[in-house]
């Protein structure tokens, strides 16, 4: 069996939405002082000496560029909440898929389609 290591993240402050992240571009840090193993802290920067944290940049960051964001709606990942989302969303209405329940109450309803409609269209 192959090990693995889990990690789960939780939203919390002014920029979430129903304990998910607004919408919009982000950079993940991991604290190398919080990571370690037996051969001690995080190499972050992968220059071979630990204690450097890793820093994972959204796409408007150069060096190198990454696609972190989140934008209700985009059940395809594409930054994009267009028709090919719209087909997703109408087949999870009704229904309780956690990707589409934007108030977090566990059902995919109106409430949830008009946060859809408000973003449909548009880009992040």
């Amino acid at each position: 069996a192959t090990s693995r290591t889990v990690v789960t993240l939780t939203f919390v402050g002014g920029a979430v939405d129903f304990s998910s992240l607004k919408d919009g571009r982000y950079t993940l840090t991991i604290d190398a002082a919080k990571v370690s193993n037996a051969n001690g802290h995080l190499d972050g920067d992968g220059n071979g000496v630990g204690a450097d944290n890793y820093v994972l940049a959204s796409a408007n960051t150069p060096n190198p560029p990454t696609n972190i964001f989140r934008i209700f709606g985009d059940a395809t990942g594409d930054g994009n909440v267009f028709a090919d989302d719209f087909i997703n969303f109408r087949q999870s209405f009704g229904g309780t898929d956690a990707m589409f329940d934007f108030d977090n109450d566990g059902a995919v309803a109106a409430s949830d389609f008009i946060q859809f409609r408000q973003r449909f269209g548009g880009s992040i």
